[in-house]
């Protein structure tokens, strides 16, 4: 199988980044988090991360994963010292992993495309040839 459910961690980290600034919390607001309660938000926002992941490997191999469906449980633990690097790749592996059907159409995965890009700015505009680059 060469797509596969994501490891726990990537979704912990997916989860850790939307909760970090209001700027990326903001690109939940058109999905069903309700994002009030924190703690509780943290752990739907990972179970809905892990349903598109499934659903995704579902629509690709739909006779090796259908009876794993409803078969998992999530809680959502903090991640330390992720880099930001770390961030944009357990991202990527993510979104890889779940685009399969209509998976890539649905607003969360729309979400996550976005905060991969405003990271990837946020990264690219701290680098010092940013930085020294000419604005014409």
């Amino acid at each position: 199988m060469s797509a596969y459910l994501v490891e726990k961690k990537t979704i912990d980290r997916i989860v850790d980044l939307f909760f970090s600034k209001p700027k990326y919390l903001k690109l939940l607001e058109d999905t069903d988090i309700n994002t009030k309660s924190l703690e509780y938000s943290k752990t739907l926002l990972g179970m809905r991360l892990f349903e598109m992941n499934l659903e995704s490997l579902n629509y690709r191999y739909p006779d090796q994963v259908k009876d794993f469906i409803g078969e998992f449980y999530y809680e959502y633990t903090p991640q330390h010292g992720v880099t930001p690097i770390q961030y944009v790749k357990s991202i990527s592996c993510y979104l890889y992993q779940s685009c399969e059907g209509e998976c890539d159409n649905y607003r969360l995965y729309k979400a996550v495309e976005e905060l991969q890009k405003l990271l990837a700015l946020h990264i690219v505009c701290g680098l010092k040839e940013y930085e020294q680059g000419k604005w014409e």
